[in-house]
């Protein structure tokens, strides 16, 4: 009977070591990958390109370009210091429409205030109005109807360019678009 009862003992007891093993490694683990975020935690990811909307999300959510990010312009300093390297993605802001300056004054921020390489960084004027004229790809609840998608003229702006702002056509757009679509 003693022997019985040591075997119950020593199989209950490995049952429960056993068992309970997974949860240590889980626990292990789970240290790991916190040491890995902490780790991680100041660096910038490599994104190599966005194409930002920097619109309010209600106006993205109606139309935007395909492909295209919504980061509000309030909140375009906090994320592009946390997801942006400053050296290396190219980043193309627009707004709505060439009446809209937002773009200008993103391209400006990024550029002037946050320290992004010049040639990394266009403003895409026309916006989402050009955009959509000029055949881009659209995505949205309603492409058809907002209003300022149909205020195409364009504006000249050179005081942009003489600020060190690079603008982007739809027609070179188009082709970064191309170009960063094939990317693995």
């Amino acid at each position: 009977m003693d022997y019985c009862i040591k075997k119950t003992i020593s199989l209950v007891l490995l049952v429960l070591v056993l068992g309970g093993l997974p949860g240590c490694f889980d626990h292990a683990k789970e240290n790991q990958k916190e040491s890995a975020d902490n780790a991680n935690a100041g660096k910038v990811q490599s994104v190599p390109f966005a194409l930002v909307n920097i619109l309010d999300k209600g106006i993205y959510d109606t139309c935007h370009i395909k492909g295209s990010i919504n980061v509000p312009y309030e909140d375009l300093k906090d994320y592009a210091e946390h997801n942006w390297d400053k050296d290396m993605t190219k980043i193309v802001v627009y707004c709505a429409n060439y009446r809209c300056a937002a773009s200008i004054e993103a391209a400006q921020l990024l550029v002037k205030d946050l320290g992004f390489k010049k040639e990394n960084v266009w403003a895409y004027e026309g916006g989402a109005a050009s955009a959509r004229h000029d055949g881009l790809a659209m995505e949205g609840t309603d492409c058809k109807t907002p209003a300022y998608l149909n205020d195409v003229p364009q504006v000249e702006n050179k005081a942009s360019e003489q600020e060190g702002i690079q603008l982007i056509s739809s027609d070179n757009l188009k082709e970064m678009l191309e170009k960063f679509a094939h990317r693995p």
